[in-house]
């Protein structure tokens, strides 16, 4: 099943969107169509991301249909992505991914646990499935209300991502240092 590849991403994001490419994986030995999604989620996004996290309890998780992502390729996704599942994106960085817009995904579905939040879905007409990898909520800030968030809790947050990263997980604390340097250079 291979589809054309159109191109580098053009769509109507807001400048103010966090942007996040995620590693995302097709159930099916035969497919190639994406290998990347992109989230890019505003406040008010970000907010019921949160509120349906405030819901759940324990190990559950809650569902619903969101059609989000924007699927796509990256070149060389083992390079790009260093054994991390998923890279908060600048505007510039965007530029390694491909939009694939023949890709059709049916019954998209957010998943948010108290941790995570990640999508599934099936490719359009198919059985195929494919998931993206999980997100922690950490990357999205305090959970606050975003509009008065200063950016003392944001750099708290990423404080505690780069102190308490296990090790066995050092893309968390590069991901952290990355972010904090880009917010650094916009401020």
């Amino acid at each position: 099943m291979l589809l054309k590849n159109t191109g580098i991403i053009n769509t109507n994001r807001k400048r103010d969107n966090m942007d996040i490419l995620v590693r995302t994986h097709i159930m099916d030995d035969y497919a190639d169509e994406i290998n990347t999604s992109l989230i890019s989620l505003d406040e008010k996004e970000i907010e019921h991301i949160f509120e349906l996290s405030n819901k759940t309890d324990g190990d559950n998780r809650i569902s619903e249909y969101n059609y989000t992502p924007i699927y796509g390729n990256i070149e060389d996704p083992e390079t790009f992505f260093k054994d991390r599942p998923y890279v908060s994106v600048t505007k510039d960085e965007l530029k390694v991914f491909q939009e694939n817009e023949d890709f059709y995904a049916d019954c998209a579905l957010l998943h948010v646990d108290k941790k995570d939040f990640w999508w599934t879905g099936l490719i359009k007409h198919t059985q195929i499935s494919w998931e993206n990898r999980m997100i922690p909520l950490e990357i999205l800030g305090t959970g606050r209300d975003l509009k008065t968030n200063s950016l003392d809790a944001v750099f708290e947050a990423l404080n505690r991502l780069e102190h308490c990263s296990p090790k066995s997980e050092p893309w968390i604390k590069e991901n952290a240092i990355f972010i904090r340097e880009q917010i650094q250079k916009i401020t």
